[in-house]
């Protein structure tokens, strides 16, 4: 089954782009955790194509195709702005401090770390059920949590949520500060309980 749509390059037009994603995700039968994800690729990646593809005032559009084949989703975008090759560029060394680390650069980084489908069905399967238990007490060791997306922060709030439905606790151990750094700016700190590893 293949979804299409077609876009203006203009930032605007990111809310139909993501009211087409969530249509074409119910009728392709994707999940939701995957969703979230593909969400926020396709905003950073169309984003992009926006704002760097094109010098000036130029009309043109973005031709974007969903393509469900079995178990793998294919996904296509179009545009006739300059050329560029993801693929490319060299990860950020997301070890640096906020001040210490380049400009730019992220958004592929990210877009790479988030379209892992094993780690999003992992997630899925094996995480989000243990959250069905009333009472629930969870310790999430975050020590190998390299880098946290907006989706990553939206899936913690989720639990947490889900912890407070379930009158349980959650505690989160070992965070690095890169991730410390996240959480900080986007208030989240004060969402969570947030202890050294021990």
């Amino acid at each position: 089954m293949q979804k299409t749509l077609r876009i203006k390059n203009d930032i605007h037009e990111l809310s139909m782009m993501n009211q087409f994603l969530e249509e074409a995700g119910e009728e392709l039968g994707l999940s939701t955790a995957f969703m979230m994800s593909l969400n926020l690729v396709m905003e950073e990646a169309v984003s992009n194509i926006i704002f760097y593809a094109y010098k000036g005032d130029v009309e043109d559009a973005v031709d974007i195709s969903l393509v469900r084949e079995g178990g793998e989703l294919i996904v296509t975008l179009i545009d006739h702005g300059i050329a560029f090759d993801p693929t490319l560029r060299k990860d950020p060394d997301i070890t640096l401090s906020a001040e210490d680390r380049p400009i730019g650069g992220l958004g592929i980084f990210l877009i790479k770390k988030i379209m892992d489908t094993n780690t999003a069905r992992e997630c899925e399967e094996k995480v989000l059920p243990v959250w069905e238990n009333p009472g629930v007490k969870v310790c999430v060791d975050c020590s190998d949590l390299e880098y946290v997306s907006s989706a990553g922060l939206r899936l913690f709030l989720i639990l947490q949520k889900m912890t407070t439905a379930k009158k349980g606790s959650l505690r989160l151990i070992g965070m690095r500060n890169v991730v410390r750094e996240t959480f900080s700016l986007t208030g989240f700190n004060a969402l969570f309980k947030i202890e050294d590893a021990k």
